[in-house]
């Protein structure tokens, strides 16, 4: 079973930083490139496998490396309730 970004959700980006911001709650989150990567490749309906394969493509990391980044990610955002599975 896959992820996905819960519906009330808006993801902005003004030049210099991705953020995620939780209509409901107004909390919103300030994304690095990586993590922009990997929000942005679940809006689009992709997995966490292609936002591994996203990152090693696009950055100097290797594949456990990034699968390591992408799960703890996907940790924080289940826990503060904006990734649901």
């Amino acid at each position: 079973m896959g992820f996905r970004l819960r519906r009330h959700l808006l993801i902005t980006d003004n030049g210099y930083a991705t953020a995620l911001l939780d209509q409901t709650s107004g909390a919103y989150l300030t994304l690095d490139p990586p993590a922009a990567l990997l929000v942005q490749t679940l809006a689009a309906g992709g997995s966490a496998e292609t936002a591994v394969r996203e990152l090693t493509d696009r950055y100097d990391v290797d594949g456990p490396s990034a699968e390591r980044d992408v799960a703890d990610l996907l940790i924080d955002l289940c826990l503060a309730g904006l990734v649901e599975r």
